[in-house]
């Protein structure tokens, strides 16, 4: 227990500290801008779903594909196995999300879903941050939440 509450913690950490790292940069807020009706912005919904099932199907490749430069610094491929197998052992794998909100903060955009997980009855709550850089919008952070994730 007290193993998967450190793993926890420092999963935690090592996103927060992504997301400051990013804060020290140009402030750039992206130019894609386009959203869907919901207001979810447009490349969130593909993009969003290809970080989770990499994560749940451990492919490396294909979750870090769109990193921003923070997280090639923070999210190596070992940190990512260790988030996985602590994703994985606590609430399953990816079964689906729902756009819940978005929000804008110092340079990121922030979209907040409602998530299915396998062993998890509840909502899962992902937090995934953006940065655009041109035309192109990078994959800055996640943060997951939910209530086997919070037990000790």
């Amino acid at each position: 227990m007290k193993l998967c509450q450190s793993g926890l913690i420092l999963f935690a950490a090592v996103l927060w500290i992504t997301l400051l790292a990013g804060c020290g940069g140009s402030g750039q807020t992206g130019t894609n801008t386009a959203t869907l009706a919901s207001g979810e912005p447009a490349y969130a919904t593909a993009m969003t779903d290809k970080i989770l099932q990499a994560l749940s199907s451990g492919d490396y490749a294909a979750f870090s594909r769109n990193y921003d430069a923070s997280m090639k610094l923070v999210m190596t491929e070992a940190a990512f196995n260790q988030t996985r197998d602590l994703i994985n052992g606590k609430i399953g794998t990816y079964v689906s999300k729902q756009f819940s909100s978005v929000q804008e903060k110092d340079g990121y955009t922030i979209v907040v879903y409602q998530a299915k997980y396998t062993d998890e009855p509840g909502d899962v709550t992902v937090s995934i941050a953006f940065t655009g850089t041109g035309d192109k919008v990078l994959f800055s952070g996640i943060w997951f939440d939910s209530p086997k994730l919070r037990e000790q």
